[in-house]
């Protein structure tokens, strides 16, 4: 797993707490866990904020340049935020890896070669980092069962049954 893990995504957070993962995946494989500040600022503060600073996500604040281009990919992007921007920014100008679910910010990220990944990667990591595999396999079947789950059951079978070794 990468030294720096840049959540772009309040929904990557909030499927972490459904799955009962957040204390499971956090503290494993990684140095830092980040968020843009506009994100922090315009969701995640009001979202259980203090919470998640408490875990050890740390808000980052773009530099000058960094959010003259976040501004830019904002202009010329449709349906994204000036947040999913930002972090898009951070990503592309610090080499960090991006973590979203959402298909607009990961084509964009994709179109300038930053690295994107998303719910089920972090899983896998997690796992190849030392994280306890039956509860991560508890987890993600209860986030599979949560009605507002995003993500293809076919797919997280599939690690599901790599991760077993079944």
């Amino acid at each position: 797993m990468p030294d720096v893990v840049l959540v772009c995504d309040t929904s990557m957070l909030i499927d972490l707490e459904r799955a009962g993962l957040a204390d499971v995946i956090l503290p494993v494989g990684h140095h830092r866990w980040v968020v843009p500040d506009l994100l922090y600022g315009g969701e995640l503060a009001a979202w259980r904020g203090a919470d998640w600073l408490r875990r050890g996500l740390e808000v980052i604040e773009l530099s000058p340049e960094e959010m003259a281009a976040a501004q830019r990919h904002f202009q010329a992007a449709r349906g994204l935020s000036l947040a999913d921007c930002a972090g898009l920014s951070l990503a592309l100008h610090r080499q960090w890896i991006l973590l979203t679910g959402d298909a607009s910010l990961r084509k964009l990220a994709a179109d300038n070669r930053v690295g994107c990944e998303g719910l089920l990667w972090l899983v896998e990591s997690a796992h190849h980092s030392g994280a306890d595999l039956v509860l991560i396999e508890q987890g993600v079947r209860r986030l599979l069962a949560h009605p507002r789950c995003r993500l293809a059951s076919v797919e997280v079978e599939i690690v599901l049954r790599i991760l077993l070794g079944t």
